[in-house]
């Protein structure tokens, strides 16, 4: 019997949200998120923070589908 994991870490957590690990960085540092460090790693917990949790991030680099001098396909 396997349980699941109530750790993340910070691409798996960007991955399930569709968002970038950086974003998830912030919003550990915002407090957005809780955490738990285990040496230099930081882990997304997965509770109720984080099922709540919804992108907050802006700006930054534009994905090149969404740029309007980008080939269409």
């Amino acid at each position: 019997m396997s349980a699941e994991p109530n750790v993340l870490l910070a691409t798996k957590a960007a991955r399930e949200k569709g968002c970038t690990a950086q974003a998830i960085y912030n919003a550990l540092d915002r407090g957005d998120l809780n955490e738990v460090q285990m040496g230099r790693h930081r882990f997304v917990v997965k509770d109720e923070k984080y099922e709540d949790y919804t992108v907050q991030e802006t700006g930054g680099r534009a994905h090149s589908e969404y740029r309007s001098d980008s080939p269409e396909t």
